[in-house]
């Protein structure tokens, strides 16, 4: 079958795809003025955390989908177990947890992760 050989090397695989992802998030942030660190393991719930001088940090989980999504319910339906385990971590006063998703048809989408659930923020 067409585009199926994964030793073909134009074809990436999801992880390279993810990684790509946390790359262009952590471009973003560092041209805002924000230091940032990137987790090594791809299994890690916390891709990238972020603080600018001052300020308390933001922990950033970044998603790559391949079909667009509109709206905070659709992507809290899409990965709920995510969203789940980033609603229980512990959080200092001021700090945030966001959900980033990249898809190459529409770009990024941006969330606070919430006790009560994920709200769009604006880059």
């Amino acid at each position: 079958m067409l585009g199926t050989d994964r030793r073909n090397p134009s074809h990436r695989t999801t992880i390279q795809q993810g990684r790509a992802a946390e790359f262009l998030a952590l471009a973003i942030l560092r041209k805002k003025g924000f230091t940032v660190i990137r987790s090594a393991g791809p299994d890690s719930l916390i891709h990238l955390i972020a603080w600018e001088e001052q300020n308390r940090p933001i922990f950033v989980r970044v998603k790559r989908a391949r079909r667009p999504v509109s709206r905070a319910a659709e992507v809290a339906s899409r990965w709920p177990g995510d969203i789940e385990q980033l609603q229980k971590l512990p959080l200092a006063v001021g700090g945030s947890v966001q959900f980033w998703v990249y898809s190459g048809q529409q770009g990024w989408l941006f969330y606070e992760v919430l006790p009560g659930g994920i709200v769009e923020v604006k880059e």
